[in-house]
């Protein structure tokens, strides 16, 4: 079992830190222990640590700059806490209390003159020495550490950092990504060392941008302090943390607390944003919808703009195409989501020509959400694996009698939130690709995709990164290779564009793909978006975003 300390600054934390604390408290292969720096035990209940910059380390510029901000902000808070009450759990305050099983120990820091590093007395180490820990966490504070802390724990000092650092050194989390228009905003997970330019990056990860701060704020936290219960969790179970990333120079600048024009900005920026959207879907009843179009060419001789377009039914949206031809019948299978009912089926689409089809309807349909109907041959025999993740497992369909009949055979895999899987076959092994809730792409591999044991992948997850690690469909070369079609996220956009990777690398312990084009949603008018393509040699099928009427 494993010792681990938790460094905060009150009995009291945000709601997302706490549960992650409690993920960590419930394991049989962690004990926790908290450690309590008295002087901060009165908790504020605003913003973050990091956004609570005291007066006295700001001339009076920087005082009003954190002072509008701080209004600003408020203000957004209020407005969508009143429309979306889970939004309050942003400043929720949880005890810690239910979660103590060992005895706490309080400290007294003492604080440099810049406040940003903290030592503790000879008396205060030695307690902590005599705890005997293998990791310390620094659980809410945002304080480096000098001194003989660094001693006694065996594997470190654990924190994190809500900022990606690539880029974002010293400005708050999230807030620079929202006005930039960012797609995404990153964390890290880091060790602390005894030279603290030199931190070692255990974890990396990020999130998808929403049109506000706020949004975006709640996604970060929830998303890192899970991921810290993980790593932990991992530790205690492998024995070791991960290894650190290479250190790699910074030439950016330093962000700061926005100044007033920013702040402002951002609000006029956000809140026409706001506007905008709701004028478009509540008076100009429009939404944001997929449609599917065809070529009659192999993909990589397919150009996009000559595409046939297929017709959404009113209500509803095609997506997701994938297409097979047997019997001399060539039928593309895509999600076929209601807007009514919001709810998708799996549905039929019959090519008739080069530039004929007709629409078959539903084929599959469950009481969850379907999407992705991944469709691949076995022994002869045409089988699906659609998205089913709000069923928590991968379902197995066979198809009786093409393209009408399937019939659902097992589950392969259970007990979680699959998105977008995909079977291939290689090397003698089957290998599903699938990805996670949280966008990361994982792997199991079996020598029979139909009555084998799914065995989980040595180096999941293969890639956790927004831009290539979501699946948007598979293509083959003439040469038997694969290549993963993956989407893009925009601001505030899902599937905001697709790139295509060659995947040169896979096996039980191994996985590599290089990127070898980029598809942009400017093959038809007025596109915000794409994110599939699939072919079978001859049919190439593919999906696009925009903005229109539900009819």
């Amino acid at each position: 079992m494993k010792k681990i300390g938790i460094i905060l600054q009150s009995s009291f934390c945000n709601k997302y830190l706490y549960k992650a604390l409690e993920i960590l408290s419930a394991s049989d292969k962690v004990k926790i222990f908290f450690l309590i720096n008295q002087e901060d035990a009165i908790h504020k209940g605003s913003l973050s640590r990091v956004q609570e910059t005291t007066v006295n380390e700001h001339n009076k510029t920087r005082f009003f700059d954190t002072l509008v901000f701080k209004l600003i902000i408020n203000i957004e808070y209020a407005i969508l806490s009143f429309f979306d009450k889970s939004i309050k759990g942003l400043r929720e305050k949880q005890s810690i209390q239910s979660l103590i099983k060992n005895e706490v120990t309080y400290l007294v820091p003492i604080h440099s003159a810049s406040g940003q590093v903290v030592r503790y007395s000879d008396e205060e180490i030695d307690t902590i020495k005599k705890l005997e820990l293998d990791v310390l966490i620094i659980g809410n504070g945002s304080e480096n550490f000098e001194g003989e802390i660094f001693n006694y724990a065996k594997e470190g000092i654990v924190s994190i950092q809500h900022t990606d650092i690539r880029w974002n050194r010293g400005g708050l989390p999230v807030f620079w990504e929202v006005y930039f228009r960012y797609p995404s905003a990153g964390f890290v997970i880091l060790r602390q060392t005894k030279k603290n330019d030199y931190n070692q990056i255990l974890f990396r990860g990020d999130i998808a941008i929403t049109s506000t701060y706020t949004k975006s704020l709640i996604k970060l936290y929830s998303r890192s302090y899970f991921y810290m219960a993980e790593l932990i969790l991992n530790f205690a179970k492998n024995g070791h943390l991960p290894l650190p990333e290479e250190s790699l120079p910074f030439g950016g600048k330093l962000l700061r607390i926005p100044s007033i024009y920013h702040t402002f900005n951002y609000f006029l920026k956000t809140s026409s944003l706001l506007i905008y959207n709701a004028i478009e879907r509540n008076v100009l009843k429009k939404e944001t919808r997929w449609s599917v179009a065809f070529c009659s060419k192999s993909w990589r001789n397919s150009t996009l703009n000559e595409g046939i377009r297929i017709k959404n039914p009113p209500d509803h949206f095609f997506a997701d195409p994938f297409v097979a031809k047997r019997n001399g019948r060539t039928v593309c299978f895509v999600e076929d989501f209601s807007f009514r009912q919001n709810n998708g089926c799996i549905a039929a689409i019959e090519i008739l020509n080069e530039k004929e089809y007709r629409i078959l309807g539903p084929i599959i349909e469950e009481p969850f959400h379907m999407s992705y109907p991944f469709v691949f041959e076995y022994k002869q025999d045409l089988y699906m694996i659609p998205e089913t993740s709000g069923a928590k497992s991968i379902r197995l369909y066979k198809c009786i009698e093409f393209p009408l009949k399937w019939e659902y055979q097992k589950e392969i895999l259970s007990g979680g939130h699959f998105v977008d899987p995909m079977i291939l076959n290689h090397n003698g092994l089957w290998f599903i690709l699938t990805n996670t809730e949280d966008e990361k792409l994982i792997a199991y591999y079996s020598h029979d995709p139909i009555n084998g044991i799914w065995v989980e992948h040595e180096k999941d997850p293969l890639i956790f990164d927004l831009n290539t690690s979501r699946n948007g469909g598979l293509l083959r070369d003439e040469d038997g290779s694969y290549v993963r079609c993956r989407q893009k996220f925009g601001f505030n956009t899902y599937g905001a564009a697709l790139t295509m990777a060659k995947i040169i690398d896979l096996s039980p312990n191994s996985y590599m793909e290089q990127e070898i084009c980029q598809i942009s949603p400017d093959f038809f008018p007025k596109l915000i978006g794409c994110h599939h393509m699939h072919s079978n040699g001859e049919t190439t099928v593919f999906d696009y975003l925009r903005v229109e009427n539900l009819k």
